[in-house]
């Protein structure tokens, strides 16, 4: 389950588990989505274990049965070390590993803020996170300073209005009022962050930023279209399971055809692979491969060194 489908699963269990009963239309309302995709949540639930009971006027409530279900705040109870030493074990793993995502997840699912804090704080990071709690809260615009952009491999200072962290506080999403878009900036790659006395000039303009199917978020989006070997096709699903959706089989090859927000992503995959795709559309796309494969073939040209 994604993390937008957990975050909604876990908002109609507390809208279930309060004092005010509500219809599925109403808890619709709530989510902004459909009557179907509740009565699926509600049937998750239950199978899950829960006791969803329907009420009166077409109401349901969440039932405490404490035989079947423990209170979710007594599952995890971490002192200091166990949480130092939960966070060194986390922060060994690479943050594509989908187990860790998961992990974080469910922590946070299930663990205080406080705690959950200093399990998923990078060690050092927690003054760049401290700064961007105290923006959001104050409603603030802040200085990114030295932010180690990949996209144009230098560290240049971005005026932003930081509004979310992210559920491991491994990215902060932000207003860049230097091009007007939102996008996600990594915890790791900031320098600093200085708070600014002005207050957010463009809140109605916040949005989470999109991602691409490679995980990407960006200012300029690419329609790309690439041919895949069966081997290119089951790597992009397995890695990417949400580009699996705009693949279909043509000809006995497989085509990818959608709209990315960032080339570094879907560039990095094209060049692991590029024996086994091909691009058909995206002449961006197609310079940026270009263009990475030329700074390759002037680094591994040289002699290595003794």
């Amino acid at each position: 389950m994604d993390q937008p489908k957990m975050e909604r699963l876990l908002r109609v269990m507390n809208i279930l588990a309060g004092s005010t009963r509500k219809s599925t239309k109403e808890i619709a309302n709530d989510l902004e989505c459909s009557e179907r995709t509740v009565r699926r949540y509600i049937d998750t639930l239950q199978s899950a274990g829960f006791s969803v009971v329907k009420l009166y006027g077409r109401t349901y409530q969440l039932i405490p049965t404490t035989d079947k279900i423990p209170d979710p705040q007594q599952l995890v109870r971490f002192t200091e070390e166990e949480a130092a030493l939960i966070g060194r074990l986390l922060h060994c793993l690479d943050n594509s590993n989908t187990l860790k995502n998961d992990l974080l997840v469910k922590l946070s699912a299930i663990y205080d803020v406080a705690g959950l804090e200093k399990i998923l704080i990078h060690k050092g990071m927690e003054v760049i996170v401290e700064s961007l709690k105290k923006a959001i809260d104050r409603q603030r615009k802040v200085i990114l300073h030295d932010y180690a952009s990949s996209n144009s491999g230098i560290r240049k200072d971005y005026l932003v209005e930081p509004f979310e962290l992210d559920v491991n506080f491994s990215s902060v999403a932000a207003y860049d009022l230097g091009c007007n878009c939102n996008k996600s900036f990594k915890i790791a790659r900031i320098g600093s962050v200085e708070i600014l006395p002005e207050l957010w000039s463009r809140e109605k303009f916040h949005e989470f930023p999109l991602l691409d199917d490679f995980r990407m978020s960006g200012c300029q989006p690419v329609r790309v279209k690439l041919a895949l070997t069966l081997r290119a096709r089951n790597l992009l699903v397995e890695e990417y399971p949400l580009a699996e959706e705009r693949i279909r089989e043509v000809d006995g090859r497989w085509i990818y055809e959608g709209t990315v927000r960032s080339l570094d992503g879907v560039g990095r995959f094209v060049m692991g692979l590029m024996d086994q795709i091909e691009i058909l559309q995206g002449e961006e796309l197609r310079q940026f491969v270009i263009e990475k494969c030329r700074g390759l073939e002037g680094r591994f040209s040289r002699p290595l060194e003794r």
